[in-house]
């Protein structure tokens, strides 16, 4: 029994090489063929320059895309990068010419010293305005106190005199 299983083994081994080989040829066969259908040209390998040439019609699109835009308009001065090529978080790409906000700068700042100095010089003449107000109503508290001791002088040294105020 063990012998009849041995002899089954080895005709199925022998079956499957042969139908392997032949398998293979068919294969290789096919592949000739079809080269030869498809105008597939072969040729010894040798060792030289190869040149060829693609000409093609299409749209090419970038991998990765960023808009950006400042936060204020003006003109372009300097573009630190070219297209195409690789940028850094945080590299600057492009400056503005800072001529236009330099000088409305300094327009502010005069503007800004100009209305501290005018400030500066109000503060001082309400100063002076106050203190001449005070003066005013000191010489004026003066002399309704002459006129009352007027009044009460002559309604002394008059007993039937009466000097309305």
């Amino acid at each position: 029994m063990k012998r009849n299983v041995l002899i089954v083994g080895g005709v199925i081994v022998v079956l499957l090489i042969v139908a392997g080989v032949f398998g293979w040829q068919r294969v290789m066969a096919n592949a000739a063929s079809s080269n030869a259908r498809s105008g597939a040209q072969t040729a010894t390998v040798t060792r030289g320059s190869l040149t060829a040439t693609v000409n093609a019609a299409g749209n090419v699109f970038a991998p990765y895309t960023a808009a950006f835009s400042f936060s204020s308009s003006g003109r372009v001065a300097t573009v630190a990068v070219q297209v195409g090529d690789r940028v850094k978080k945080g590299q600057l790409l492009m400056q503005l010419d800072s001529t236009d906000l330099q000088l409305a700068l300094k327009t502010v700042q005069t503007n800004l010293a100009n209305a501290e100095s005018a400030y500066d010089a109000t503060q001082g003449k309400s100063q002076l305005a106050v203190r001449l107000a005070e003066s005013n109503v000191t010489s004026a508290q003066a002399t309704l106190d002459t006129a009352r001791a007027k009044n009460v002088m002559i309604t002394t040294q008059l007993p039937g005199v009466r000097i309305s105020e």
